[in-house]
């Protein structure tokens, strides 16, 4: 896991709104969607909620939802969403999103493009993120969905470590039995990344993995798809900064 310093007033994406128990709340820089705040945990590193006790879990939430709340009373939206994801950065937090009536994704979810149009991310020694696959989110089938992600590295990963590697396997587990319908946008035969693609799952664990390794020059943009095996290695010193942006198909 690698990120900022979630426990800072300014963490580059947001400021500081409150603090609470287990977990600081975060307005985003971006505005493009009006009161859009991030809750991040801040206890210690976890990837999924699951790994929060019940005292953990229950203040967290607690946070959440009194962000939610003030959010309502301060934008007056229509709707609330809250999302926990955690695929380009695999730490518990939740995305509080609220939605108004001329926001261009009714229905449905606002795509990460409009939330978060470039995400910064920064490792420091001894960080890495571990080899895992976004798949294609929310759902293979409905529109839009996340299919590729692209990074533009600001720093020399040869002084730094960090490189970042895309992993391949010649076994069958990794993927769904079942293929893309007629219609759906897909190749013929087309099949899906199984959720749970990444080291919390035994069976990817275990499946034998190869690994291509790239130190791309600062300034490269390395475009790689969704349902892609993919990390970085540590840093081995100083501070690895780049950024993440989402490809989705509307």
């Amino acid at each position: 896991m690698c990120g900022n310093d979630y426990s800072a007033d300014d963490i580059g994406w947001g400021i500081l709104l409150s603090r609470g128990e287990v977990s600081n709340a975060y307005l985003w820089r971006s505005g493009q969607a009006r009161g859009y705040c991030v809750v991040i945990y801040t206890g210690r590193h976890v990837a999924e909620p699951t790994e929060l006790t019940e005292a953990e879990a229950t203040a967290f939430w607690l946070h959440t939802l009194a962000l939610g709340r003030a959010i309502e009373q301060h934008y007056r939206p229509l709707k609330m969403n809250y999302q926990l994801l955690g695929d380009a950065i695999p730490h518990a937090h939740t995305h509080v999103v609220p939605r108004y009536q001329d926001d261009p994704a009714a229905g449905g979810p606002l795509p990460f493009t409009l939330l978060d149009p470039w995400i910064y991310l920064e490792c420091g020694a001894g960080q890495y993120i571990t080899p895992h696959a976004d798949g294609i989110a929310p759902d293979p089938l409905t529109r839009p969905r996340q299919i590729a992600a692209a990074t533009v590295t600001l720093t020399d990963i040869h002084d730094t470590g960090g490189a970042f590697y895309v992993e391949t396997t010649g076994s069958d587990a990794a993927w769904t039995a079942d293929e893309a319908p007629t219609g759906s946008g897909y190749a013929p035969g087309m099949r899906f990344a199984h959720d749970g693609t990444d080291m919390s799952s035994p069976w990817f664990r275990s499946m034998p993995r190869t690994r291509w390794s790239v130190a791309p020059a600062p300034g490269t943009l390395m475009v790689f798809g969704s349902q892609l095996a993919h990390g970085t290695e540590p840093v081995r010193a100083g501070r690895v900064r780049k950024f993440l942006t989402l490809f989705v198909s509307e």
